[in-house]
């Protein structure tokens, strides 16, 4: 179904972001914006937990990851996907938002507007492209 781009890059990794019973986000991991904090995530795929919600700007699931900050950063636009160390959570941004300094890790391609309809309680599985 689907037919992906025939030049896959290795700064640009494509995953999946299942939310379960809902549908799938295509996402990708920018191995660059913070390249040992974004090995780390994929090492670790598949990723799933129940969605938490912060205020209205981003949702965000556990992974039980330990990484430390690299290339923090507080500005963050829709569709963002973000490493918050603090917790070792994922963070999906709902909008544009300024926020407490987390690494920047991917963004959010298409089905974005999914992420929207998340439900604290859903879940998330997050997983590698076949």
């Amino acid at each position: 179904m689907s037919s992906a781009n025939s030049s896959r890059s290795i700064s640009r990794i494509p995953i999946t972001v299942e939310l379960v019973n809902k549908g799938n986000i295509d996402c990708e991991m920018i191995r660059h914006l913070a390249p040992v904090t974004v090995s780390k995530i994929l090492k670790g795929l598949p990723i799933q937990d129940r969605i938490h919600r912060f205020k209205d700007q981003f949702i965000y699931i556990q992974t039980g990851l330990e990484i430390g900050a690299e290339k923090p950063k507080t500005k963050f636009k829709l569709g963002d996907v973000g490493f918050m160390t603090s917790n070792g959570a994922v963070c999906f941004f709902l909008k544009d938002s300024t926020v407490s300094a987390m690494s920047h890790v991917g963004i959010l391609k298409e089905g974005i507007e999914l992420i929207g309809s998340a439900r604290p309680g859903d879940v998330i599985v997050m997983r590698s492209m076949p």
